[in-house]
């Protein structure tokens, strides 16, 4: 069965990083940054997380985590390792996407996007090949088309403006770099925590996300592949560091609408209208892609669009009373981000390195091509 999940945050949220306030008593090194950012989204294993909580028959409302080895499975979901890979009655997730009041869903923006353009407009390519040098010496690479006139509109590159931001709504086509806006607080942890500590190293700032278009409030959505047993009562989750509310909209027997969605983003993104040098294969990565070694896609690729992201997972000790002792850090990864564009030469060798059934689990690892 494929259900819809949609989380709509009641306040403003923290997803936090590798920036975060310190405990206490615990080590600088764990972090000790007073002025502290949200991420705009929630990770994957956040996302995967929270249908584990959701689907847990064994939860309690008194902060406690208790097991239900049958239906979300025995452990945590580690990304870095495959070893464990039954989650119960959930099979996999779909990346994760962003709705509005229109019931419209928006993509992470292709990063071929001209950013000077309002709706999805992605370059135009060089039909032959251009020498240039990279870390291993001069090779041949396809090129985006370079922009002539920066003064005027051009479907050309300038390294002067960028590379392209924001979400792509997929029914208007149009581009918006404004989903997210913050709101930036400020407190005194000693005040807070009621300790008695020098008030002038205690001060920080926070600052949290909120997210919404011009008609209002957005939403975070995902599809989840589960078995029919699988159920859920919850009507409030809380997420990020600040458990922020977010209300659970629960949507059984959704996979008429998650198949809309993957034509919507094929028709728009991977579509018969993009111009692609003879033997060229375009790639799109739709969710962030965990690739161990990624230095390994110049030899598939003509040429590759990306941007990166920290990833650290979070995992739960069950049967532990204490917050701080609960959850636990797993190593730091380096994610290619969502929205990301491949020209791939090589497409086998592609697909080889980007498919990872366990990363696909929690949504990880997906990407559309399109043959030219």
């Amino acid at each position: 069965m494929i259900c819809q999940v949609i989380l709509t945050p009641l306040e403003p949220y923290f997803f936090g990083d590798e920036r975060t306030f310190s405990y206490s008593d615990a080590p600088a090194s764990i972090g000790n940054s007073y002025f502290i950012k949200s991420q705009d989204t929630p990770s994957q294993t956040t996302l995967f997380g929270v249908l584990r909580y959701l689907g847990n028959r064994e939860k309690t409302f008194t902060g406690g985590y208790q097991r239900d080895d049958e239906a979300i499975g025995k452990q945590s979901y580690d990304l870095s390792d495959s070893s464990n890979s039954n989650f119960g009655w959930i099979h996999k997730i779909s990346p994760l996407l962003i709705t509005d009041s229109h019931d419209d869903f928006y993509v992470p923006v292709p990063l071929d996007h001209m950013p000077t353009e309002t709706t999805y407009t992605p370059y135009e390519w060089t039909t032959e090949s251009q020498t240039v040098v990279d870390g291993s010496g001069p090779v041949k690479r396809l090129l985006p088309k370079p922009r002539t006139n920066l003064d005027e509109p051009d479907p050309g590159y300038a390294s002067k403006v960028g590379l392209a931001s924001g979400w792509l709504n997929l029914t208007t086509r149009k581009v918006h770099q404004d989903l997210f806006r913050s709101d930036v607080r400020v407190g005194n942890a000693a005040s807070e925590r009621g300790v008695s500590s020098d008030p002038s190293q205690s001060f920080f700032k926070r600052e949290t996300k909120y997210v919404s278009n011009e008609d209002g409030p957005c939403s975070f959505t995902f599809f989840a592949d589960v078995d029919d047993q699988f159920t859920t009562t919850d009507k409030v989750a809380y997420l990020g560091q600040r458990r922020s509310a977010f209300s659970v909209r629960f949507i059984r027997d959704a996979g008429q609408i998650c198949r809309e969605v993957d034509l919507l983003a094929s028709a728009v993104i991977v579509n018969a209208n993009r111009h692609l040098p003879s033997g060229t294969v375009f790639g799109y990565a739709g969710s962030d892609l965990y690739i161990p070694a990624p230095d390994r896609l110049s030899r598939v690729c003509s040429f590759v669009i990306t941007e990166t992201r920290e990833h650290r997972g979070l995992l739960t000790k069950y049967g532990t009373a204490s917050q701080k002792d609960r959850f636990f850090k797993r190593n730091l990864l380096h994610l290619i981000r969502a929205g990301s564009v491949f020209l791939i030469d090589n497409v086998q060798g592609f697909r080889t390195q980007v498919q990872d059934p366990h990363a696909q689990i929690a949504g990880f690892n997906h990407v559309l091509i399109k043959e030219g």
